[in-house]
């Protein structure tokens, strides 16, 4: 299954409806048509994985939906991964399945390629850099923030034990339906001073703020649109309706969990804004700095403070 950190908040499977048995007058029990630690074939969004069959249950079962459910797990993926499914998302572990499995793979790699392809093109062209396009405030490092124009890709990497807090904090929000307690104990911007400040002997303490104050601008941009699942959204207007007219900024809400987050976004809408190579150099250099002195920090800013909806703030 290849799933990305850049993808752990953002990806949402739509369960397939429980097929109805055809003929649900028959006395005689339906046939199982897989049996409980077979290897088989699932179907995970648009892809197909290897996967064992766990556990089967019928519709006349408790707590049950009609038709057949079986607890698949994905080969390679931790127990939280494990999921119910319907019997028209298993297939048998046949190389006709597995032929099917591959080209479906193909076929979602070509695809990728043809959408990064269209990307390319709407970048190229007689005009010159910015002609044509809304006119936009110019931001931190040549980026201006909101133009639909994109010439340099740019890629956050994240640290592997940033990687991990990611992990843990989609498994609280969405298995265990709990949300971050806020306010945050350790602050967006509180971890944004620590870091200006462990810099101050830096000579370039300037751009190391000018950083910083990037970074907290796209996180109050961007934090209501991109960086909340949906069952945080109660608790984010919540909060939007006490301070509305105030001064209040949410970094100075949220913490360490919703700021990782906005990394995951970061490469992507950046790619997205008119920056030249060198400021693109300069910014991701200066990014990548930030996390590590996260990673570094992990204990004192990553401390697993969650809470269930009804008493989040």
């Amino acid at each position: 299954m290849l799933v990305s950190t850049l993808h752990v908040y953002i990806r949402l499977v739509v369960p397939a409806h429980a097929r109805e048995s055809p003929l649900p007058g028959l006395l005689m029990p339906p046939k199982v048509k897989f049996q409980d630690g077979e290897k088989v074939l699932c179907y995970h969004g648009p892809l197909i994985y290897e996967a064992k069959c766990m556990k089967t249950q019928s519709g006349k079962e408790k707590d049950v939906e009609k038709g057949t459910k079986f607890l698949i797990h994905y080969n390679g993926w931790k127990k939280s991964w494990d999921e119910w499914v319907s019997e028209d998302r298993v297939l048998k572990y046949t190389d006709t399945n597995l032929q099917k499995q591959k080209e479906l793979k193909q076929q979602h790699r070509n695809e990728v390629k043809e959408k990064r392809g269209k990307r390319k093109l709407e970048t190229k062209g007689p005009k010159r850099e910015g002609e044509g396009l809304p006119r936009r405030k110019r931001g931190r490092f040549g980026v201006v923030i909101g133009a639909l124009h994109s010439r340099i890709e740019m890629r956050v990497n994240i640290p592997e034990g940033l990687k991990q807090c990611l992990l843990l904090d989609w498994e609280f929000v969405t298995k265990q339906k709990q949300v971050v307690k806020l306010p945050s104990a350790m602050p967006v911007d509180r971890i944004l001073a620590k870091y200006v400040e462990r810099n101050n002997e830096n000579e370039k303490k300037s751009i190391i703020q000018e950083a910083t104050l990037g970074i907290r601008d796209y996180f109050n941009v961007l934090l209501g649109t991109r960086l909340l699942f949906e069952s945080e959204r109660p608790q984010f207007d919540e909060l939007l309706a006490k301070h509305h007219d105030t001064s209040t900024q949410m970094s100075s809400i949220y913490g360490a969990e919703h700021l990782l987050r906005l990394f995951v976004q970061l490469g992507s809408s950046l790619s997205y804004t008119v920056v030249d190579e060198d400021s693109a150099t300069m910014l991701l250099s200066h990014l990548h700095n930030f996390l590590q002195f996260m990673q570094e920090n992990i204990s004192e800013l990553f401390k697993k403070e969650y809470t269930n909806v009804s008493t989040s703030t």
